[in-house]
């Protein structure tokens, strides 16, 4: 029972209790039962702040026909995109993404296609971005649907896909052998050359490396880990909520502009934004990143959504087309792709890898590079030490922005590349998901976030010139 109801089972000694004296009585020890529970019960505690906060019954799952582990998943999701309000839409959503896809199965992992599209749908508009595993899905790259996709939507995917017709062989028979390849990566990403280190990296890339690195301090503690926090002093007076100051150094002053105070800030110092991560007091300052361009005019591209960055599509510099993917981003365990909202030559101002949030500048598309932006560096070792990254570029090209916070997976063109508006410049990793994101105008790319940085949305992450 300690571990029963909200998106689990019920508990299995009120199943007990129910069965007594009919033909299908469990013969079940209910001391012994209650005895377990209350071991686990201490075990829960160690891992509250990971529960879902649906711990009753919930009815709209009659008319939704989410699973638990689906449900707790869509959660976690939308709080990452700090939309957590909008559950109800999407679970009236997902039955319309539901019979769009052809009625898959929502179980693993075709639940979390749907569910994530249903969730891009209620943040963006319906559509307006598909996922490229959704669109996989419904050209047959998954297997037989079992039943018809919605036509207009396979059109738009095999379009997307750059496929003439839907696949209707054994979509297995068209993947390369890449066991070999794996293994080489595995191991230079900290592998120690197991097979469950080579699947582990070929089925989470961008995050085996961290737990590689991490599984040498051995296990954690979980009561301190996960375990309920007590809550933090505030920080200020304005309750750490963040504020606009002008502060002087050395006689210069700036104006900053900071978001909520907490390890990972978005602060904006004279028109340049920041993300700012702060480490215990005495450790090691971070290195400092190559400063990224910065522009005056043009149009940001931001993430759409919250999570990683995974990939530039393109270097800094490269002309884009409108549309053309420029970034693409991890979010809701889903990729994304962010497209050029104009043509021009994009700049980058998030690397690959970093953690983004919903609207964050990631490229400037446009504009003219007229310096490269001051990296912050710590005021001494034995204070907390702030680690900046430029994180917004504006300029006279157009902005080519994170339509979801993710992951910079890879640049699709190269640095400088002459690209047209629908032109895919850079894939992202948001959500478990590969989305594209188009150069949105024509022009030469100039990418100002780089592969492997975390991404918000709205981000701008290049420009297009």
């Amino acid at each position: 029972s300690s571990m029963s109801m909200g998106t689990s089972h019920s508990p299995t000694e009120t199943i007990v209790e129910m069965l007594k004296g009919t033909d299908f009585d469990t013969q079940l020890d209910t001391k012994a039962l209650l005895e377990i529970a209350a071991y686990f019960r201490e075990v829960r505690s160690h891992y509250s702040s990971l529960e879902s906060k649906f711990l009753g019954a919930d009815t709209r799952i009659l008319l939704s026909q989410v699973p638990g582990g689906m449900l707790s998943n869509l959660e976690s999701q939308l709080k990452q995109q700090g939309a957590g309000d909008k559950m109800d839409e999407v679970l009236a959503e997902l039955p319309r993404v539901h019979k769009d896809a052809g009625y898959v199965p929502l179980v693993t992992p075709t639940s979390q296609i749907v569910g994530t599209q249903a969730v891009m749908n209620v943040l963006m508009g319906p559509y307006k971005t598909m996922t490229q595993d959704f669109r996989n899905l419904i050209t047959g790259k998954f297997g037989k649907l079992p039943a018809e996709a919605n036509p207009d939507l396979v059109k738009k995917a095999l379009e997307q896909n750059g496929m003439e017709k839907v696949m209707t062989c054994r979509p297995a028979d068209e993947i390369p052998y890449e066991w070999d390849k794996m293994v080489e990566e595995a191991k230079k990403a900290g592998g120690n050359g197991s097979d469950e280190d080579v699947l582990t990296y070929a089925m989470f890339p961008n995050v085996a490396p961290k737990f590689f690195k991490e599984r040498a301090k051995g296990p954690v503690d979980a009561a301190s880990t996960f375990g309920a926090k007590p809550a933090a002093p505030a920080a200020s007076s304005n309750g750490g909520k963040g504020g606009s100051y002008t502060i002087t150094v050395n006689g210069t002053a700036y104006n900053v502009t900071s978001g909520p105070a907490g390890d990972n800030m978005s602060v904006n110092v004279n028109g340049v934004a920041y993300n700012v991560a702060f480490g215990p007091a005495g450790a090691a300052p971070a290195a400092s990143p190559a400063a990224a361009p910065v522009a005056t005019g043009g149009v940001d591209v931001k993430a759409p959504v919250a999570g990683t960055l995974l990939k530039q599509c393109f270097s800094n510099g490269t002309k884009v087309e409108k549309g053309q993917t420029v970034i693409v981003l991890e979010s809701m365990k889903m990729e994304l792709e962010v497209k050029a909202p104009e043509a021009g030559t994009i700049n980058y101002s998030v690397a690959a890898g970093t953690q983004v949030t919903n609207g964050q500048t990631l490229a400037t598309i446009g504009g003219v590079v007229v310096a490269a932006a001051p990296v912050a560096a710590p005021a001494s070792p034995a204070a907390p030490a702030p680690v900046a990254t430029p994180a917004a570029s504006s300029g006279s090209g157009t902005p080519v922005k994170a339509p979801v916070a993710g992951v910079f997976l890879r640049t699709a063109v190269s640095e400088g590349a002459t690209v047209g508006a629908n032109d895919t410049i850079i894939v992202i990793e948001s959500m478990k998901m590969e989305l594209e994101i188009k150069a949105g105008a024509a022009g030469k790319v100039h990418f100002i976030a780089s592969a492997g940085s975390q991404l918000t949305n709205g981000q701008v992450v290049a420009e297009i010139c």
